[in-house]
């Protein structure tokens, strides 16, 4: 999760914009956000190739982790691939490519998903650092231009923070096009049903021995335990697992619950290394008791699903922090 350390200046929050097209003085050019936001108000600022940029909160969905993105055959040489986000594939733009800069590109990363009037994607950054507020007077407007990504330029003492337009960034990519492209990944919910069906009877056991697992994988974890009353959070476990395979078909009603129960685990200390490890523990478990019955379908489809579940609740976790900070 990205914690963002806020800096306040006077001036109020970017409001959504508005697409109202009704007469020739409310036309807008499609390419640029300048008539519908005002210069000034909230930013969520970035670094790239040791230079800060920004992007109006209003448009920051949320910070995940860097994640290396699916590739794809999409005709644009700056979009790096797809990521499913909750089920939905969303595009993974390289903004330094697409700036002529270079970024950092590795694990230390971060995505930003943002939303343009078309659709949502992700862009690539070295590192997320704050959320700033914005007088207008601090903001330069820059000229609207198809090949200009850039917005306004903020000037904060001896600091300028470029920043950028969702609309002329994203232009000509969307995640249909691009999900045409990869092919969304569809769980496999026959397979997760049955074989979730055939472990239920022993529950209980699933559970023990996922901890067990998981202390032995990673002793680390085990003193983030240490004032937990164990068998109430063994139990808890079994009821978030009853609760994925009973809502694996309302997967609209399931992400509420696991983004709040996202946001829950970082008041326990949890952290996104931590899901990986988790996530392997838990594929053991199942495995260890399914036995014969574990096939490498099976394995892709848990495997599928655990990914599925554990970036709802990071995105949970990220979009706390994120409101901490504004």
């Amino acid at each position: 999760m990205t914690r963002l350390n806020r800096t306040v200046r006077t001036g109020a929050p970017v409001p959504r914009s508005s697409t109202d097209s009704s007469g020739p003085d409310n036309e807008r050019d499609t390419m640029s956000t300048e008539l519908a936001e005002p210069l000034g108000g909230q930013v969520v600022v970035f670094s790239l190739a040791g230079k800060e940029f920004a992007l109006p909160i209003a448009r920051v969905q949320e910070i995940i982790r860097y994640a290396k993105p699916r590739s794809v055959s999409s005709g644009v040489s700056w979009v790096r691939g797809v990521i499913n986000l909750r089920g939905r594939i969303v595009p993974v733009c390289d903004l330094a490519a697409r700036l002529g800069e270079v970024g950092q590109g590795d694990g230390e990363s971060k995505i930003v998903i943002i939303e343009s009037s078309s659709d949502i994607a992700g862009v690539i950054v070295d590192e997320v650092s704050e959320v700033l507020t914005f007088d207008d007077n601090q903001v330069d407007p820059l000229p609207a231009s198809g090949l200009n990504l850039f917005r306004a330029v903020a000037k904060l003492d001896d600091r300028l923070i470029v920043i950028l337009d969702p609309e002329r960034m994203l232009a000509g990519i969307t995640g249909a096009q691009i999900e045409q492209a990869a092919g969304a990944p569809v769980l496999q919910l026959d397979l997760l049903e049955q074989s979730f069906d055939l472990l239920a009877p022993r529950g209980e056991e699933l559970v023990e021995r996922f901890y067990e697992i998981l202390f032995e994988r990673a002793p680390a974890a085990e003193p983030l335990f240490a004032q937990t009353d164990m068998k109430r959070q063994k139990a808890m476990l079994l009821g978030a697992l009853v609760l994925v395979r009973n809502s694996l078909r309302d997967l609209d009603g399931l992400v509420p619950k696991l983004e709040a129960m996202g946001a829950r685990h970082v008041a326990y200390g949890a952290l996104p290394d931590h899901y990986p490890v988790v996530g392997e523990a838990l594929l053991a478990a199942l495995a260890e008791l399914a036995g014969e019955a574990w096939t490498d379908d099976l394995e892709a489809a848990w495997t599928e699903a655990y990914g599925l579940v554990s970036s709802v609740m990071l995105a949970g976790a990220a979009r706390a922090g994120l409101a901490a900070a504004a």
